[in-house]
């Protein structure tokens, strides 16, 4: 009998159970391979991981381990401990946070990210959309690493083909701080971002050449750098859309850097949907800004943006390599939420922003600040 593609423990209290029925549910249409070991307390979730992983350790291609929780009321069900035990001996476990509370207040899931939570989400979609993802990669490597190099990731050590590498460490690791600034396995260099290095200066090694438009080697080089950040609130509660940017960066708005040939404003749409979720409609215009340097000059334009549809603008919060371009860098996010300003305002007392930007605008746009139309940006 061959091994399941991957096995979840499941630590959901008996107050849980209507949510681990959903869960339950959507392994038993999509996944029925799939196997889910159902713990009630803590102390039965570390027990089955740790004789779980142990009958894993000697296989050549070690299968996805994903860890779900709740929150969690009292310390024999709380998601923190369990969290916190884990990640002292393995960061290889996938681990997801189930959660409308941590979800929706972003000094939650700052706090939760920084303890090593691989995904906070309260979508049961996300969640299966992210098994899909976790389940092709162990088929990457099956079929790869008897004919390919092996790579070892330098976070969890984790050996894998460069395949496998290229998805494993924006999908896992994008909130370790280590990412900022790291030694490259394969060409010993010290590089800024290691996501980015991998995908855009060892694309010769991926085995699907055509998933790459255009490596950075072979990018023109433009004098003007041109950036679309978004202000983007939902009218229903006055919420504004943010970004939790990788390597522990904070919190932050939906936006990147414009390719060539792109205008402006469609920048702004594709950048917010690749890394918050959201398809949004561009307003109006709240200011642009630009910096002359020596060797390039910089444009931003800030634009205030509204959900296409309310009912139908959940954010994001599978980690992935998509999201805010800064210079000529693109970095991984861990996901996006919805916000107050009251919210913010918390987040920036406790210097969980990358910048204070967000704050700036929000509180620009509650205070009924002008917005600029959108026929003052034409073409020559």
């Amino acid at each position: 009998m061959s091994n399941p593609p991957l096995e979840i423990v499941a630590l959901y209290a008996e107050y849980n159970n209507s949510e681990l029925v959903q869960v339950q549910s959507m392994l038993k249409a999509d996944y029925p391979d799939i196997i889910l070991h159902h713990c009630l307390t803590v102390k039965d979730a570390i027990k089955k991981i740790n004789s779980t992983i142990s009958t894993s350790i000697t296989e050549i291609c070690p299968r996805p381990f994903v860890v779900l929780t709740k929150l969690g009321q009292t310390d024999e069900d709380a998601g923190h401990i369990l969290i916190k035990t884990i990640r002292k001996f393995d960061k290889r476990i996938f681990i997801i946070l189930h959660s409308h509370k941590a979800s929706n207040d972003p000094d939650l899931r700052y706090h939760f990210a920084s303890m090593g939570t691989s995904m906070i989400t309260e979508h049961i979609t996300q969640i299966q959309n992210v098994l899909k993802t976790l389940i092709s990669l162990i088929k990457l490597t099956v079929h790869s690493l008897n004919t390919s190099q092996t790579y070892t990731c330098p976070i969890c050590q984790w050996p894998m083909s460069f395949d496998q590498l290229y998805d494993h460490i924006p999908l896992y690791h994008t909130n370790d701080t280590s990412i900022r600034s790291a030694q490259c396995i394969i060409c010993q260099r010290n590089v800024r971002n290691y996501p980015v290095h991998l995908r855009e200066d060892h694309t010769e090694l991926h085995s699907n050449k055509a998933i790459f438009n255009t490596s950075a080697k072979e990018r023109v080089a433009a004098p003007l750098y041109a950036f679309s950040l978004v202000v983007c609130q939902r009218k229903s509660d006055q919420k504004f859309l943010v970004v939790q940017e990788s390597g522990a960066q904070g919190f932050w708005l939906p936006g990147g850097r414009v390719e060539l040939g792109e205008h402006l404003i469609y920048a702004a749409k594709r950048e917010t949907f690749e890394e918050a979720g959201v398809k949004v409609n561009i307003c109006g215009l709240l200011r642009f800004e630009y910096t002359p340097s020596h060797n390039s000059n910089r444009l931003r334009v800030i634009f205030y943006a509204e959900p296409e549809n309310e009912n139908d603008c959940d954010a994001k919060t599978i980690p992935d390599y998509e999201s805010y371009m800064l210079h000529d860098l693109s970095f991984p996010s861990y996901g996006a939420m919805w916000v107050t300003y009251e919210q913010i305002e918390e987040c920036s007392n406790k210097g969980q922003l990358r910048s204070q930007e967000p704050l700036k605008w929000f509180l620009y746009i509650k205070n009924g600040g002008l917005i600029h139309p959108l026929s003052i940006l034409n073409k020559e």
